[in-house]
Formats: C-alpha cells, structure tokens, sequence
C-alpha cells in the first residue's frame, strides 16, 4: 500500500519511518521537559542536605570548643549522616533520577540518529520510489 505526502507517493518503509520520527520527537521532549524538572529537584535536595550538614557541623565544633573535646573529619562525618540520612538519601535519589533521564535521552537520540541513517539508506534504495 502507498500513502501519499503532498504529491509524491510514499512506501510503506518509509511512512512506518515517519512514524517512528513523530514518536521519538515527542519522547525526546517529554524527556527534555522531565530533565528540566528532575535538575530542578535535584539542586534542591543537593542543597538542602549540604545546608542542614553545614549547620551541623557547625554545631559540633561549637560543641567541641565548649565541652574541650575533639572529634575527627569522619567522625563528624558519621554523626551527621547519622543524623541526616534521610535527606542524604533524598539527595542521591534526585541525583539517580536525573542520571536515569539524562540516560534515556542520550538513547533516544541514538535512536533518533539510527533512524536518520535508515531514511537515508531508503531514500536512496532504488525499490522506493521516493524519500521522505
């Protein structure tokens, strides 16, 4: 069967392949919209955590001046992931998600890039009357 684009007969190849470039242009830019969003989410959480482990160092070795003792960089280090885990948790989560998205784009774009190399190789196979 041929379907036509203006006046120029199509093939089924190449209308299945323009098809598929409708479809990954818009999981690219769903996955562009979501990466905006999981960057945002991820500063946050970044910044939240660093701003609550600040502070609490901060109030260690205030505590350490006024009680004359000493702790060391991992034994801080410890006592606020200790006490912060959940936002650290939170932290490394937006950092996987963003990761995971950036993934999925990077494969979308091989995909849209082999698509490419298809629809060449087809606009020039002598069996097709016509590329797209």
């Amino acid at each position: 069967m041929t379907e036509k684009l203006g006046a120029q007969p199509i093939s089924d190849d190449l209308t299945a392949l323009y098809n598929e470039f409708v479809d990954i242009e818009n999981e690219i830019e769903k996955s562009g919209r979501g990466i905006k969003q999981l960057a945002l989410d991820e500063a946050t959480a970044i910044s939240e955590y660093e701003e609550l482990k600040n502070k609490e160092l901060i109030g260690m070795y205030a505590e350490e001046v006024d009680k004359g003792i000493k702790r060391t960089e991992k034994q801080r280090e410890a006592l606020y992931r200790i006490k912060y885990a959940d936002h650290r948790r939170a932290k490394l989560l937006a950092s996987a998600n963003l990761k995971s998205e950036r993934d999925l784009l990077a494969a979308l774009q091989a995909k849209l890039s082999s698509m490419q190399s298809r629809r060449l190789m087809l606009m020039f196979d002598p069996s097709h009357t016509n590329g797209i």
